[in-house]
């Protein structure tokens, strides 16, 4: 049973969490960014502070943008240009870009 001083488990406090919204997040602010996207997957309230927070949230986003460029697969191709699939094509069998794109 969790009680109001923010002690879950018996000798385990929350600091971080029981801090005001503005502390908390100058505090997760010095943490690398792996500690604190490790933070955020498993604690609520961290997960809620990165997200109110600008910078915090920036840096998470980043994190997982690099991670999923890293897992791409170094062969798989990329179009330069959007083309629809029923787009009719020139007399050379080209298609032709996707107005807007």
């Amino acid at each position: 049973m969790a009680s109001n001083t923010g002690s879950d488990r018996e000798g385990h406090f929350d600091v971080i969490g029981n801090l005001p919204p503005e502390v908390a997040s100058y505090i997760l602010r010095m943490v690398d960014t792996e500690t604190l996207v490790s933070g955020a997957a498993v604690c609520r309230r961290y997960r809620t502070l990165i997200r109110a927070d600008p910078l915090l949230r920036g840096r998470v986003r980043d994190y997982y943008k690099r991670k999923r460029n890293r897992e791409r697969k170094p062969g798989a191709l990329r179009c330069s240009r959007r083309v629809h699939p029923y787009a009719p094509t020139n007399d050379q069998g080209e298609h032709s870009e996707v107005q807007g794109a």
